[in-house]
């Protein structure tokens, strides 16, 4: 982004103050943060959405999400019986 910026700069031909360059690339880290950050909130609310409509857990919907999206081709089978006995341990506990 801050290529572009400069790019931007230079075909305008823009006499700008280091301060105010600096300045400006520094609202625009902020603002790439600020998107960032509330498109991560989103997915993990649909995700927390998700888990609560089908009763499993966080990390099974990513790898369920994964897995439907095709990009998970080798399955460890191991981990998936672990992680089976573990869910079933917990419900037998509730």
């Amino acid at each position: 982004m801050l290529c572009l910026f400069d790019q931007v700069r230079e075909r305008k031909n823009i006499l700008i103050s280091t301060f105010f360059q600096h300045q400006h690339q520094q609202r625009i880290v902020e603002k790439f943060q600020l998107i960032v950050l509330l498109y991560i909130r989103k997915i993990k609310a649909l995700y927390k959405e998700e888990e609560k409509n089908n009763n499993i857990n966080f990390q099974q919907l990513i790898v369920h999400q994964r897995e439907e999206n095709g990009e998970i081709f080798y399955f460890d089978l191991k981990q998936r019986e672990i992680d089976r006995v573990t869910q079933m341990r917990i419900k037998l506990r509730r």
